[in-house]
């Protein structure tokens, strides 16, 4: 059913937009049946170009004839425009609609789109003795008011994400040590139990040796939990001109707030980064022992829930003064994991429910039973009851008189809901003067798809208030379209673009016919049915902390995504009760596999969205499933102070496929075809050959062809490209513009 779009005009001033631009005035060309949705056929229309990094210039300039598109799908949009300007708004045949302020020379046209089959609108804006824009937009959808301020920055960006305490050991001083861990050499052989680790864990665990039995597959099993190699933020700090040449323009980190575990999804505490990932003093890090000791406040007295009597540790001064800055001064953005969702049992609030029972003024944080006495006798975690991650406790909100009703998706409950927001001002805004520029550049929110819209409305509105530029990236890994339009989250982890791109990889599986380009088109089709800022947003990744390796993904086809790939459950030994059951690959695959790999890259790097990299897929990093998917990286620079010498020359770097890594990422950042690869639309191209996959990528007149061929035999991509030498030989892909090879 056709939409209409009401559009008002608003005086005022407001943050910063999505703002689009085109090259001319003429209405979209009609989208063809192969087009991605909301991604402009029109070779004219296309995104304006984030803000440049600092010392580098647009990649494209823009002239007086630049305009904005504005695609959100919406029944209602609000345009504000800034005291000076002078906006009308026309329907697609030119007729006004409606306007504001005196009719002045046009420079500027914001087309609207209010759903796929409504009338386009544009909107032509100008102001009097200075360049015309439109500063921001709101969103209403499904009759409740949201943001739709986007981060410009970020659309089409390149991501590297980074599990810190697996990355690069720089400062042995803040090194994990004490009895309730096992720090292991850095280059030492992951597959084998270190001299005195299984010991030390026997001991901690109270485990007499004369009974203890292995794990099934073995002891490696029992200790992995334990084991630890001293990753930190200073060793990140060392590589990040790496990174950028790389390709890289922003980072998420896994959790780095204080918590016991090594990966961190446990915190003890968000107002502070763990000392073992940051100390920069020398000092050595408090001993882990399995106890949080909470640090105290300025005054040297307890910090509470008011932000006055938080403290700044040194880790803490460390990641604001001078982390956050080498980022920015290398051209990288920084955000962070959010888990609002839960938090280990050592969080200082959980730790003071268990001390006090019912009297603890955050009881009601949790969901928690108690005794007659008022004695913390359970409660609900998110890996079970009486877990090692009690959840937060989720109200039905609002105004109502039953708003505090326990409901299992709903608002937080008020108080860690104000503790949230609190900590949530603390790292964007650090020293709260209203300027976000010493802050972080957004959140990645863990297992976001657990915890209620209602909550992620009021959240995402407050870290847009902070920070307008700021991005919200949620962890749903099925379509998360109704949660960005209603406007929750900026965008997802879009494993959406994973499971389609695997499958025609890989999935060569004999008992069933392989997925062929069209249906591969299909697919993303409806993967990127979005908004195009927000198709421009999404986070298209192939691995991450949570799953195998990517090319152990494709060394292994005929499995679901992410599943029957963890040693631990066995997934590499036969089945006797199924003989169909191929065991799992976990060692490092053959060249051919790498070779796949490349292709797959090359898809992430040039297509619709933002290419994300898991730390060492670069190098060729390979293994199992959680807990070998966070190996340490093998750096082959590693300084003196990291221990031991390589185990095994299977896990060193393969310098051929960083380069190509590098290669494909580049063309991001190419002078003429970059900004096409960034912010334009995208187009499936035929090719009669169920082992190609070609489509084309177009902006200002730029149009990008990229081939990608999994089959053997030598595919003629002339007639799609132009160019009469296009022969693309087996398991490759190229580029093409203007009729020439760009790759």
């Amino acid at each position: 059913m056709q939409q209409r779009a009401h559009v008002s005009f608003v005086l005022s001033l407001m943050a910063s937009t999505l703002l689009l631009a085109c090259g001319t005035e003429h209405a979209p060309r009609a989208e063809s049946s192969a087009m991605t949705p909301h991604a402009s056929s029109d070779p004219s229309i296309a995104l304006r170009q984030p803000d440049a990094q600092p010392d580098e210039k647009p990649a494209l300039p823009l002239d007086d004839a630049a305009c904005t598109l504005i695609d959100l799908r919406l029944g209602l949009v609000d345009v504000a425009i800034e005291p000076g300007d002078v906006a009308a708004l026309r329907d697609a045949q030119g007729r006004t609609i409606a306007s504001s302020g005196e009719p002045a020379a046009i420079a500027r046209t914001v087309r609207l789109h209010a759903g796929r089959d409504a009338t386009d609108l544009s909107i032509r804006v100008s102001r009097a003795g200075g360049q015309p824009r439109v500063r921001a937009v709101r969103e209403i959808s499904r009759g409740r008011a949201t943001a739709a301020i986007v981060p410009t920055w970020a659309l089409g960006t390149t991501w590297y994400q980074i599990f810190p305490e697996r990355f690069r050991n720089a400062v042995t001083s803040n090194d994990p040590q004490g009895p309730a861990v096992f720090l292991a050499e850095w280059r030492s052989d992951w597959y084998s139990v270190q001299p005195g680790e299984l010991e030390a864990w026997q001991r901690r665990r109270r485990i007499d040796p004369a009974t203890y039995k292995p794990h099934r597959e073995g002891p490696l099993y029992n200790v992995i939990w334990d084991r630890r190699y001293g990753g930190d933020l200073q060793g990140v700090q060392e590589k990040l001109s790496e990174l950028k040449a790389l390709g890289i323009d922003a980072l998420y980190f896994n959790p780095i707030f204080e918590a016991q575990s090594l990966h961190k999804y446990d915190a003890s505490d968000f107002r502070h980064i763990d000392q073992r990932l940051a100390n920069p003093t020398g000092v050595p890090t408090p001993t882990q022992d399995g106890t949080y000791v909470p640090i105290p406040g300025p005054s040297g007295s307890p910090q509470t829930m008011d932000p006055k009597t938080w403290a700044w540790t040194p880790a803490d001064r460390w990641f604001i003064d001078e982390f956050l800055p080498a980022c920015k001064r290398a051209g990288i953005r920084v955000i962070l994991d959010g888990v609002w969702n839960h938090t280990g049992r050592e969080f200082w609030a959980f730790q003071d429910i268990v001390r006090n029972g019912k009297k603890s003024p955050y009881a009601d944080w949790y969901i928690c039973e108690f005794d007659d006495e008022g004695k913390l006798v359970g409660w609900s975690g998110w890996d079970g009851k009486n877990g090692w991650l009690p959840e937060f406790r989720q109200v039905k909100g609002g105004l109502t008189r039953d708003r505090d009703v326990t409901v299992d998706k709903g608002d937080l409950n008020a108080g860690i809901k104000q503790h949230v927001f609190d900590v949530t001002r603390r790292w964007m805004d650090p020293n709260n003067d209203g300027d976000p520029s010493d802050g972080i550049d957004g959140w990645r929110l863990d297992v976001a798809g657990e915890v209620g819209q209602e909550f992620w409305r009021d959240w995402r509105a407050e870290v847009k208030r902070i920070n307008p530029q700021a991005i919200t990236i949620a962890e749903i890994w099925s379509d998360a379209t109704d949660w960005i339009e209603g406007g929750s989250f900026d965008t997802q982890m879009h494993y959406p673009f994973a499971f389609p791109v695997l499958d025609w990889l890989r999935d060569l599986n004999p008992s069933r016919e392989p997925m062929s380009s069209e249906q591969l088109a299909a697919s993303l089709t409806k993967a990127f049915a979005d908004a195009p800022h927000a198709n421009l947003l999404h986070q298209n990744l192939f691995a991450s902390h949570d799953t195998d390796r990517y090319v152990n993904m494709l060394w292994n086809p005929g499995r679901h995504y992410d599943r029957d790939c963890a040693v631990q459950e066995g997934a590499s030994n036969p089945r006797p009760n199924d003989a169909a059951y191929v065991p799992y690959k976990a060692g490092k695959p053959p060249k051919e596999i790498y070779d796949l790999s490349i292709l797959g890259l090359a898809i992430q790097a040039t297509y619709l969205g933002s290419p994300m990299v898991y730390y060492g897929d670069e190098i060729g990093m390979w293994g199992a499933d959680d807990p070998t998917c966070r190996k340490p990286y093998p750096w082959p620079d590693a300084p003196a102070i990291v221990r031991g010498t390589p185990a095994s020359a299977d896990e060193a770097p393969m310098p051929w496929v960083r380069e190509a890594y590098a290669s494909w990422l580049a063309l991001r950042r190419h002078a003429t075809i970059g900004p096409a690869l960034r912010l334009g639309g995208a187009e499936h191209l035929s090719t009669n050959d169920a082992d190609v996959f070609a489509f084309a990528r177009e902006l200002n007149g730029v149009r990008v062809v990229i081939v990608v061929n999994r089959g053997r035999e030598t595919f003629d991509a002339s007639a799609l490209t132009g160019d009469a030498r296009a022969k693309l030989p087996g398991v490759s892909a190229g580029v093409w513009h203007a009729g020439k090879r760009v790759q």
